[in-house]
């Protein structure tokens, strides 16, 4: 394959990922797509950004994202605008990357789940940050970043409702995996826990 082909190849597959995943540094990027070393990387979204295919914002380092030209090229019709969410996406996205870039990784689904409660039938609707399916087991994913332990617990409360019935559907205990900042909400999580299969990722 030509070596200008390879290369709009892999400037595509990039632009592709950072629509799945809305913001990314340049860190993300590197790991997911094996773009070398720091230097290397780094040379690649300059050249990606000077096309006019993304942009970037500076916080403590550069914060990817598509532009309209961007998503054109790449036939998106999802708009991606600078928000107070940045902080809350990224860290979403360390944990993707954390776990491997899990294959079927769902950025907030919509989960609904029917079971029969006595004599009537009851339902849960629910939006978690992300979900996926690994190893026959599914795993839904909270990011614990600027909201209050009350709207955790609130969360935690709803998954040991479900337990139960989510077994007996699939046959499998879901795996809750939360992503948060202190060893303190790290603490309190896991004693919150009660039955559920939990694990707690410390940034």
């Amino acid at each position: 394959m030509p070596q200008t082909e390879k290369k709009k190849q892999r400037h595509e597959a990039i632009l592709l990922t950072l629509d799945e995943l809305g913001f990314a540094t340049k860190e993300h990027l590197r790991m997911i797509h094996n773009l070398g070393g720091h230097k290397n990387a780094y040379r690649i979204l300059k050249e990606i950004t000077e096309e006019g295919y993304i942009q970037f914002k500076r916080l403590q380092e550069n914060i990817y994202y598509l532009t309209k030209e961007g998503r054109e090229l790449i036939g998106s019709s999802k708009e991606i605008k600078w928000n107070q969410n940045v902080d809350h996406v990224l860290m979403r996205n360390d944990l993707y990357v954390l776990l491997g870039c899990p294959d079927n990784w769902k950025n907030e689904p919509q989960v609904k789940l029917q079971f029969k409660k006595g004599l009537t039938y009851k339902e849960i609707s629910f939006r978690p940050d992300a979900r996926f399916y690994q190893d026959g087991i599914h795993h839904f994913v909270e990011i614990d970043n600027t909201q209050s332990m009350a709207e955790n617990k609130k969360k935690l409360k709803q998954y040991i409702e479900f337990r139960d019935y989510f077994i007996d559907e699939f046959r499998s205990e879901p795996k809750i995996i939360f992503f948060t900042k202190s060893e303190l909400r790290q603490k309190r999580l896991l004693e919150c826990r009660e039955n559920l299969n939990i694990i707690v990722y410390l940034k």
